[in-house]
């Protein structure tokens, strides 16, 4: 059972573009990435908060594991496109822990199972919460930062909450 995926793009923002392409791809991805990277702790603590935590519990995992697996993941630099910066909300994976491991097991109490036929959604419940709320905070920070960085010459914040 494949877990979701989900690729988010946000249109409507041209005056921005044009303004961070003047300064040159690595300038502007340092302000994206602090964008990006806030705008996904967002959904990282609202997803924790929205986590199911077992209260009857029957094998060797403490309660919480699942909740205080979920973090951020990302590598601004992994990608050779210099305009795309990418960050991973989601439960710690360790290949070496197998089926032990959260990442492993999230998407049975997400979707259910066989043996789990009651699901508890928590990762795409987060996404409908505080999905417009990380995307103005993305726009926010990254508008601050790209002010900052220029020295005041970009007045981007105000042209992107038009």
């Amino acid at each position: 059972m494949p877990i979701e995926e989900l690729s988010l793009e946000i249109y409507g923002l041209e005056d921005m573009e044009k303004k961070m392409d003047a300064f040159g791809p690595e300038f502007t991805r340092e302000c994206v990435t602090k964008g990006v990277l806030e705008a996904s702790e967002l959904l990282a603590d609202v997803m924790r908060s929205r986590a199911p935590v077992a209260t009857d519990f029957d094998t060797d995992r403490d309660p919480g594991t699942l909740r205080d697996s979920i973090g951020v993941i990302s590598d601004p630099l992994k990608s050779d496109k210099p305009d795309f910066v990418s960050a991973t909300i989601s439960p710690e994976y360790e290949k070496s822990d197998g089926q032990q491991s959260p990442g492993y097991w999230c998407r049975f109490v997400e979707y259910g199972s066989e043996h789990n036929p009651h699901p508890q959604p928590f990762m795409r419940p987060t996404l409908d919460e505080a999905g417009m709320a990380a995307i103005d905070l993305c726009i926010t920070v990254t508008g601050a930062e790209l002010n900052a960085m220029s020295g005041g010459a970009l007045d981007v914040a105000e042209d992107s909450k038009a």
